[in-house]
């Protein structure tokens, strides 16, 4: 277990090829708590998803306001579908971060940390600009509960730690790659 934390933590010295494949599988283990989140999330679409599709339409009904009827009729026909749209989407990301998490457990290397610390650097970045700039955490879960949006950050922020510190690791276990 101490090798584990160690592994996970990206401040920590990598003496050996065995903690550096240790370290690099940590973005697997961040890929995998990323899709068991993301299966969550998917399960909570499926089970608003009329409520979820009855708020996008709201919201392009407020958004297509004075508009002509044609911009309206092609704004409406564009998510008359969205919220099942999304839950296909968010089902096919959770199978993709499943099956690269696979190949980085299996065959550590230094592209998949580099895409995903880049992308839940970005998510995290989002989401805290998006709670600030919405005037505060009531104000940006108007559509998902105060919990989702909690935990989300708490996953992505330790995705984005365990990423970095398989970065380190994947650097290490291959520096000329």
């Amino acid at each position: 277990m101490t090798n584990w934390i160690k592994a996970a933590n990206p401040l920590a010295s990598i003496t050996g090829p065995d903690e550096a494949r240790t370290a690099a599988r940590m973005s697997a283990v961040a890929l995998g708590l990323s899709a068991a989140w993301g299966a969550v999330g998917f399960v909570w679409m499926m089970t608003n998803l009329e409520r979820i599709q009855a708020a996008m339409t709201a919201a392009v009904a407020v958004q297509t306001e004075g508009q002509p009827a044609e911009a309206v009729a092609m704004a409406n026909s564009i998510i008359a579908n969205g919220a099942q749209t999304g839950l296909i989407f968010a089902g096919i990301i959770v199978v993709v971060q499943l099956g690269l998490g696979w190949f980085q457990w299996t065959r550590p290397n230094r592209y998949i940390p580099i895409v995903f610390l880049l992308l839940s650097a970005y998510a995290l970045l989002t989401d805290v600009f998006g709670i600030v700039t919405a005037g505060g955490l009531a104000d940006a879960t108007a559509m998902n509960p105060v919990w989702r949006t909690v935990v989300g950050l708490a996953v992505v922020a330790i995705c984005t730690i365990l990423h970095l510190a398989g970065l380190r690791g994947a650097m290490k276990l291959y520096p000329t790659a």
